[in-house]
């Protein structure tokens, strides 16, 4: 090989080598900036991240005119739109309705949960523990549940759970209850039927002696039916002795039926 031949291959092993580094290089750079920009973004994500957990006494949502609407809370906040808790706004909505309204003060308002006001300021879903009372009187004792007002505040639908004692479920009248499905921790079940006076009603189902939803004295298995003076028919499968009675306005029986009966 001659002299000149050596320089060429020397010189194409010196470029060789050249690229060999620059190429090295080149992937040393990429390497190290993948490494550091992967940890300034994971930095970056831990210092803004949302937070798994938020934690609050209570949540005041407006609408587009600046009205509180829904209110969050342990106990949902205090509002100057919400009626019921302005007993000068409340009067001034129900009064007429209720012209002597000291009972109203002693109303349980703010549950722990959630109450939602329409653009009037009345409640027209709640549900909360407890449940805050109708705005007609208290509850017969403190539950646990939600319910449905009409546009004046009024309950009109709502489900409940009234600890060591019942559940149950409720349709109202415009101005008395209507419709319960209800069962009792001493093993009571049934379905009450009002009509809008309040002065006739339907008990379907089974209810212990002393429960006062059947209308009856005894324990009843069967159907239960009152007008204003008091239980008018009575079909009675519960034991010992199933029957059907009918009777007059003032509760004696005009006829009674029994498995014995001819």
């Amino acid at each position: 090989m001659s002299c000149t031949n050596c320089l060429q291959v020397q010189d194409q092993l010196l470029q060789l080598r050249r690229r060999l580094w620059l190429q090295a290089a080149a992937l040393a750079t990429t390497v190290l900036a993948l490494f550091v920009g992967g940890f300034v973004h994971s930095k970056h994500n831990d210092e803004t991240s949302t937070p798994p957990v938020l934690r609050v006494r209570g949540l005041i949502v407006e609408d587009a005119e600046g009205r509180e609407r829904i209110l969050i809370g342990a106990p949902v906040p205090k509002v100057d739109h919400r009626i019921r808790t302005d007993f000068a706004k409340a009067k001034k909505a129900w009064g007429d309705r209720y012209p002597n309204m000291d009972w109203y003060k002693r109303l349980e308002h703010n549950p722990t949960g959630m109450v939602i006001l329409d653009e009037k300021g009345h409640d027209r879903i709640s549900f909360g523990v407890p449940q805050p009372d109708p705005n007609v009187g208290r509850r017969v004792a403190p539950s646990i549940g939600f319910a449905i007002n009409d546009e004046q505040g009024f309950e009109r639908s709502g489900w409940s759970h009234f600890p060591g004692r019942a559940v149950g479920f409720g349709l109202d009248h415009p101005n008395r209850e209507g419709l319960n499905l209800f069962l009792f921790d001493d093993g009571s079940v049934g379905m009450l039927v009002r009509d809008d006076k309040g002065t006739r009603q339907t008990f379907v189902g089974h209810a212990n002696k002393g429960t006062p939803w059947s209308g009856i004295e005894g324990s009843l298995q069967g159907l239960a039916i009152r007008d204003e003076h008091g239980p008018s028919v009575v079909v009675n499968a519960a034991s010992p002795a199933p029957s059907i009675e009918i009777r007059e306005a003032g509760g004696k029986t005009m006829r009674k039926l029994t498995e014995d009966a001819p």
